[in-house]
């Protein structure tokens, strides 16, 4: 009995054990479920954040981004603590808060270090590289991406070393270290090269050519943008994706670009087309519209002659095929064109004509259209009259075919109408109208300026400003956020311009700045200044100028007269830059009036020169000299020797147009007094050059040479090799030219030594070129061809046909003139064939050279 109870007792304590083990080992179990799941919910808040930063929603993206972190720490997951402190790093550097940013990538980066990962380290000290160079912390940013490569070379990591190599010649090139960001963009490619990286290997050639671009170097630009857009085609052909599209269309945009700088239209035009090509998705439509892009393309480079042209050669084509639809389409845009360039009457015939056809089409979406497009141009001639009664006929369409993008255009245009005429109900009806389908249709470019618009209207009709300031602020924190959303893409991509690139780096900064205090009025003025440079950097015209306008408008309601002439020299600049002069004209000329009103003599100068700076380019020479004398007075009161020193070279360039050379060098004399006198070593380097030209133009030999000698030693003294290489083969060019060719040679020399230090390939060949010449005159033609033989090797190696073609033709020439008969005809012939691939028009010459030779 007593062993059967000492069994059961067994059995039922082995039972409590076995079930206590079971329990625990599904609690266990339990346990890794929980962590399994809790893993997965950071993981799913890490993505989810990632959406928001991209979308630009800042907030959303910290709140969840930290809600993933916290879970990471709750489970003790190093790894998981370390990518959301870079995830946040991200974040921080986006919105411009540094210091945060910082904080996190060295979070991540001690993790990362304790559990011994090199590439992650690595990672990190790419992405301080990256924070420093934004903030123009040079130092410490080539420090990290130094640390960085030496931890991929270390791991024999191909593409993390090239990528290393990229991120330090950016940071050179910012700098301006032509030279080592060149060696650096090399390195990375030949990695990529040897990985075959089809994209990797493309961005370096835009890299490298945006470098040789910003130092002049045309043809080594084109070459490289070549390279880059054969690479990228073929990617685009394989693997058509929107990211390979988009790139692929900046590459042609860049490559255009070039073409215009050279005055080369054709293949400028060609090269736009084909960005608008790949950019859109109905190919058709480009051949339909081809004219209007080729139009628009040429406004935005300033050349409204030939954007006329364009739009009338459409308009034309359309009216001999009787395209009743094309003809209103061009009649529209010609109308815009006129608008712009600021021919109303001209823009209103259009309009009309438009108008006319739409109605026989009845095309009633048409009619609303152009009738409000008609109806602004009437606002801006003050028939009020007019203009109320066309904007609500074109809102009655609208509403009849419920249009609400349409209607919610009338109603803004409405509102401001009413506005104008102090009718502050009807307006203020019009403008909310207006803003609540903006709202509906997510339009919020619309809606910033309808916020705007209602406070401009309720600062006027309210003196404590309450209300319109909430409506300013809304306004403006919509613009902001606008800007913001695309601006770290737009600062990070590769752009044409280094310098713009810089400029956008600071203006987001600036930016951020701005929306994290828009609470006092001037930081509402100084943030549309800010908005208006963003997008003017970014080359985004028409949001520039609608920036800068807000900026007046505000101002001018406040009636605050100092802040209203500058908002005017603002948009006045940005017309003279666009080359929309009549504009820049009217805008400066209304700041000069208000700082007469004001006597505000130092800002008078300014305007006073501006003006007379756009008169010169107007060719209105007679207008622009009296202009530059009453800014030389004034300046010269006030002691700006600076700004008197720049009055006088303008009043110089005025003397040289009207061929009165003696008065032009008088006048770069005092300006070079001046600069001498203050030490502005920049403008005594141009007056120099100035000087030596109009020297050379009446044969004064001698002061020419005094004024280029001055120049180059100046040159020295700033360090900068590149220039002074330049500064050489000037000189080597003035005294061949004098004829003093011993100088002349002794100057190619120094030039060509400096091109081997700086590895400027392009400028080494032109000055052997030039050197060859020399020798050539001075009969050592065996020392000729042994110059021209070095540039034709260089030249070569560029791949540039042209250049190519003219080492080949210097080499004939000179084996004719010595009579070696095969040689000529062989180097001849060669440099035809060449200038016949490129049509180039030495074809001509070349033949006529080789039909002289005659062989023995």
């Amino acid at each position: 009995m007593e062993q059967s109870v000492e069994k059961n007792y067994l059995k039922t304590i082995g039972w409590w054990i076995m079930s206590i083990i079971v329990i625990a080992f599904l609690s266990f179990i339990a346990w890794q479920i929980w962590q399994a799941n809790q893993y997965n919910q950071a993981v799913d808040y890490t993505r989810q954040g990632e959406e928001y930063r991209k979308e630009g929603h800042w907030s959303e993206a910290e709140e969840t981004y930290l809600k993933g972190l916290k879970i990471f720490q709750e489970l003790d997951h190093q790894k998981g603590i370390a990518w959301e402190c870079e995830n946040l790093g991200h974040l921080y550097r986006g919105q411009g808060d540094s210091k945060k940013a910082e904080q996190m990538y060295l979070k991540s980066l001690a993790i990362w270090q304790e559990l011994a990962e090199p590439e992650n380290i690595a990672k990190q000290y790419a992405n301080l590289g990256l924070l420093y160079g934004t903030e123009g912390r040079w130092q410490p940013a080539e420090q990290m991406y130094l640390k960085g490569l030496e931890i991929f070379q270390g791991l024999e990591k191909s593409e993390g070393i090239a990528e290393q190599y990229d991120n330090l010649g950016s940071l050179y090139a910012i700098r301006e270290d032509w030279s080592r960001a060149e060696q650096m963009f090399l390195k990375s490619l030949a990695i990529f090269k040897k990985v075959n990286d089809n994209k990797g290997m493309s961005k370096q050639y835009v890299n490298l050519g945006n470098l040789y671009y910003v130092r002049g170097n045309w043809q080594l630009t084109e070459k490289m943008y070549l390279k880059s857009i054969k690479i990228a085609e073929a990617v685009e052909e394989t693997e058509a994706t929107l990211e390979n599209k988009q790139s692929l269309a900046t590459k042609y945009s860049n490559l255009s670009a070039l073409y215009a700088k050279q005055n080369d239209w054709s293949q400028a035009e060609k090269m736009f087309l084909k960005k608008i090509a790949v950019s859109s998705d109905k190919p058709e439509d480009i051949v339909i519209n081809r004219f209007v892009l080729l139009g628009e393309f040429y406004i935005n480079h300033g050349q409204w002659q030939r954007a006329e042209k364009m739009f009338l050669k459409g308009l034309e084509i359309n009216q001999t095929l009787e395209n009743s639809a094309g003809i209103v389409y061009h009649y529209a845009q010609l109308a815009q064109f006129y608008l712009k360039s600021g021919h109303e009457q001209q823009a209103e015939k259009m309009l009309l004509k438009a108008i006319a056809i739409d109605k026989s089409s009845k095309n009633q979406e048409n009619v609303a259209i152009h009738s409000a497009q008609l109806g602004e141009i009437y606002v801006r001639r003050g028939d009020n009259q007019k203009a109320e009664k066309i904007l609500l006929t074109a809102l009655k369409i609208n509403e009849n075919i419920e249009n609400k993008a349409g209607m919610a255009s009338n109603y803004t245009k409405l509102g401001t109408l009413y506005a104008s005429l102090g009718d502050k109900q009807r307006a203020e009806e019009m403008l909310l109208k207006g803003l609540e389908l903006d709202e509906t249709l997510e339009n919020k470019a619309n809606m910033a300026y309808n916020y705007t618009q209602l406070g401009l209207l309720y600062a006027k009709q309210q003196p404590d400003l309450a209300q319109a300031k909430e409506m300013f602020l809304k306004g403006l924190e919509l613009d902001l956020n606008n800007a913001l959303e695309n601006s770290e893409e737009t600062v990070t991509q590769a752009n044409i311009d280094i310098d713009n690139r810089r400029d956008l780096q600071k203006t987001r900064g600036k930016l951020i700045d701005k929306a994290s205090s828009i609470e006092e009025k001037y930081n509402q003025l100084t943030a549309y200044t800010t908005l208006g440079n963003f997008y003017k950097n970014r080359s985004d015209w028409q949001q520039a100028e609608q920036m800068f306008l807000k900026g007046l408008e505000i101002t001018e309601v406040l009636q605050n007269k100092a802040d209203m002439a500058i908002q005017y020299t603002n948009l006045g600049l940005f017309y003279m830059e666009t080359g929309q002069l009549p504009l820049a004209k009217e805008m400066l000329l209304m700041s000069l009036q208000i700082n007469q009103t004001l006597n505000n003599q130092a800002a008078m100068a300014d305007q006073y020169a501006r003006l007379g700076v756009v008169y010169t380019q107007l060719n209105q020479l007679t207008r622009a000299e009296p202009l530059f004398l009453k800014a030389l007075t004034i300046d010269e009161s006030l002691g700006r020797q600076e700004n008197m020193a720049l009055h006088y070279s303008n009043l110089a360039i005025l003397a040289s147009k009207r061929g009165d050379i003696q008065g032009a060098e008088q006048m770069f004399l005092k300006a070079l007094a001046i600069d001498e006198a203050v030490n502005n070593q920049q403008n005594r380097l141009d007056d120099y050059a100035s000087l030596a030209t109009i020297y050379v133009s009446r044969g004064d030999w001698q002061r020419a040479e005094d004024m280029l000698l001055k120049e180059l030693k100046l040159t020295e003294s700033l360090g900068k090799t590149a220039n002074i290489a330049s500064k050489y083969a000037n000189l080597g060019a003035f005294y061949a030219n004098w004829g003093n060719l011993v100088n002349a040679g002794k100057m190619f020399l120094k030039a060509i030594e400096l091109n081997e230090v700086e590895e400027d390939q392009p400028s080494m060949a032109k000055n052997y070129t030039l050197l060859g010449a020399v020798y050539k005159k001075q009969g050592e033609p065996k020392l000729a061809e042994e110059v021209f033989l070095k540039s034709l090797e260089i030249n070569q190696k560029l791949e540039n046909k042209l250049d190519i073609a003219n080492s080949y033709a210097n080499l004939g020439v000179l084996y004719k003139n010595q009579g070696k008969s095969l040689q000529a005809k062989k180097m001849l012939g060669n440099s035809l064939q060449l200038f016949e691939a490129i049509g180039n028009p030495n074809t001509q010459r070349v033949q006529q050279l080789l039909d002289g030779i005659k062989i023995q």
